[in-house]
């Protein structure tokens, strides 16, 4: 339950008086209830199946004062929308005798429930030409991943490399829009929609290799096809390609210091009106091990100040490009003293009860 009560004055009036326009009572009441089986089976010396099946009940409510309406879904109602709360996977694995190598082929479906913000009913001032505001009515969306994954031993065993080849298909996804306010087209009003679907192709790489004793790189590289359509009153569509990668490097030398170098680049990123800004950046960390309690991490990020993410939005109506920081470039000294004794069978135990398989067909949180 979220109420919010602003009040304005000036010299003249001399006593607080109700915004109207931005006092807000909201209540919401989210409910998630769930069942799962998994089964696997040994096929044989190389092959293995594994598949699980969740069924995800979703009970959701808002209620804004002053409005007789309420705003909510219910999966499933009856037998209706009964494909919404179910939620299978399948994973067959090939494994090589005496070495790492794998291939899988897996399919799944998850569930990804919006964020608080984006379902807040309240104005959020961005700047003076922008206002945010959630939509109570946003709906999950549902996806449905299909997915090879191999990984490759090196031959001289100083490393690995895993290729992923990918297909998503969005139902509802999430769309990020902008309209000129009604009052004041100067000023842009930010919300979320559910829009019909989305197709994602892809192709990850993660290639890890051992360049000598302790010194070790890791490159991840994706590109990704992405076809957007929002339709509804909207009709808006949007397609086209992006691409990221990210090189780590780590170094350790005697048996206590050890360095780190971590970088990335975004590629511009289509969304339903235009497409997000590129961005990049550095960081990097040094840390040394006393004994077997202390130890003392030093670390830089954003090293030369690159780190941003931004918008341009392209229309027939308007023309805008936004920028923003998450924070300034900052050096963190952290020192760390142990303790006691680390009951490491009790963390298995409670990430295997977290580890549900069944929960690979299911995701309440943003990727």
């Amino acid at each position: 339950h979220t109420w919010i009560n602003v009040f304005n004055t000036t010299p003249e009036i001399g006593e607080m008086v109700p915004d109207t326009a931005q006092t807000e009572d909201y209540m919401i009441t989210d409910e998630v209830y769930a069942a799962y089986a998994n089964l696997s089976r040994q096929l044989n010396e190389r092959w293995s199946i594994q598949g699980g099946v969740r069924f995800e009940g979703s009970w959701f409510n808002a209620e804004l004062d002053g409005q007789e309406e309420r705003i909510g879904y219910n999966y499933p109602d009856g037998t209706k929308d009964l494909a919404k709360a179910l939620f299978p996977a399948v994973y067959v694995a090939r494994r090589w005798k005496d070495s790492t190598r794998e291939l899988q082929f897996n399919f799944s479906r998850k569930i990804r429930r919006p964020r608080f913000w984006q379902i807040m009913p309240f104005i959020q001032y961005a700047d003076s030409r922008n206002i945010r505001i959630g939509n109570p009515a946003l709906a999950p969306e549902m996806n449905n991943l299909a997915e090879v994954n191999h990984l490759l031993p090196l031959q001289n065993g100083r490393g690995s490399w895993l290729t992923s080849v990918y297909g998503r298909y969005v139902e509802n996804v999430f769309s990020a829009v902008a309209t000129p306010l009604e009052s004041d087209p100067d000023v842009l009003v930010n919300t979320w929609v559910n829009g019909e679907s989305s197709f994602e192709y892809g192709w990850e790489n993660v290639l890890r290799v051992e360049l000598a004793s302790k010194l070790i790189t890791t490159l991840s590289t994706e590109i990704e096809y992405r076809d957007m359509n929002v339709g509804g009153l909207t009709g808006l569509a949007n397609a086209g390609f992006n691409w990221d990668a990210k090189l780590l490097v780590s170094y350790e030398w005697g048996e206590q210091w050890a360095l780190q170098v971590n970088g990335e680049y975004r590629s511009p990123m289509i969304i339903p009106q235009g497409r997000r800004i590129s961005s990049y950046g550095v960081d990097a960390s040094i840390s040394k091990e006393f004994n077997k309690k202390w130890s003392a991490v030093v670390s830089v990020n954003d090293i030369f100040f690159t780190r941003r993410w931004g918008n341009l939005y392209d229309t027939p109506t308007f023309l805008q490009e936004d920028m923003r920081r998450r924070e300034m470039r900052n050096v963190r000294f952290t020192l760390t003293y142990k303790f006691g004794e680390r009951d490491a069978s009790f963390f298995r135990r409670r990430s295997m009860q977290r580890s549900d398989p069944g929960m690979r067909g299911a995701e309440g949180g943003e990727e």
